[in-house]
């Protein structure tokens, strides 16, 4: 993941997450990970596995910690020990899910709602 320069032409961002790095026994998952998301904007992280997708996904939502960067919410540094901790401040992930032929069709919310 390569450090995202802001656009001193956009309104602030209401999250940014830079210098991001997070190693497991023998695995540099993260070496510089960076994200910005700014109003009205919906994302979607893609890459091949391995990427770090995930990782910063979970650093963001409280499941690991960062070894080293910071993350601003609405300019504030902000931290989550616990996925508990995120949710409260309004921030939670919706993972990808198989879905079965079988299933029936369903909208976006029931996808994102379900177990």
């Amino acid at each position: 993941m390569e450090e995202i320069v802001s656009n001193p032409s956009r309104p602030p961002a209401l999250l940014i997450m830079r210098g991001i790095r997070k190693s497991f026994p023998g695995v540099q998952a993260i070496s510089s990970g960076a994200f910005e998301l700014f109003t009205g904007e919906i994302h979607a992280l893609v890459g091949e596995n391995g990427a770090g997708k995930s990782t910063l996904i979970k650093i963001l939502t409280g499941v690991h910690q960062a070894d080293e960067g910071e993350i601003l919410l609405d300019g504030h540094a902000v931290s989550f020990a616990t996925p508990l901790e995120s949710l409260h401040t309004g921030i939670s992930a919706i993972h990808r899910c198989a879905i079965r032929a079988s299933d029936r069709a369903r909208t976006a919310f029931e996808n994102g709602s379900r177990n």
